[in-house]
């Protein structure tokens, strides 16, 4: 639901949560490979992202990075999603295109912004910026 009405700014919280429960999972592991600290390291980190999704409602590609940083910590005990598909059934490669196009307009770097929607289009999908964010939809 966070992802289909995103905030606008950056839950810097968030962040914090996202780096410190990505490097308290890791440091867990390599400490004897202790799983119940890298199980706490992860359930701490989900429950900052709810936290955080109930609150200030973080922007998309903030929340993208959470999804992508917990799937990453679930394929270390290979319970990672099956499928390469971003939920709304558009396939990886187009996300990520998605998601450096909006690094790149943050940047204000609208050459690569402009370079990175043709990639896309030619991939068979439109991006449309709304008053709620980018938006992508199968051509």
């Amino acid at each position: 639901a966070a992802m289909q009405a995103p905030g606008q700014g950056m839950d810097p919280g968030l962040t914090a949560a996202l780096m410190d429960g990505r490097a308290r999972f890791f440091d867990a592991l390599s400490d004897d490979f202790n799983t119940p600290e890298a199980w706490a390291a992860l359930d701490g980190l989900v429950r900052a992202v709810n936290l955080a999704v109930e609150g200030q409602r973080p922007p998309a590609d903030q929340l993208r990075e959470a999804n992508r940083v917990i799937v990453e910590l679930l394929d270390v005990f290979a319970l990672a999603p099956a499928d390469d598909e971003a939920p709304a059934g558009i396939p990886a490669q187009v996300q990520q295109l998605a998601d450096a196009r909006i690094a790149a307009r943050a940047a204000k770097d609208f050459a690569e912004s402009d370079r990175l929607r043709d990639a896309i289009a030619a991939l068979g999908y439109e991006v449309r910026d709304t008053a709620a964010g980018q938006e992508l939809r199968s051509a």
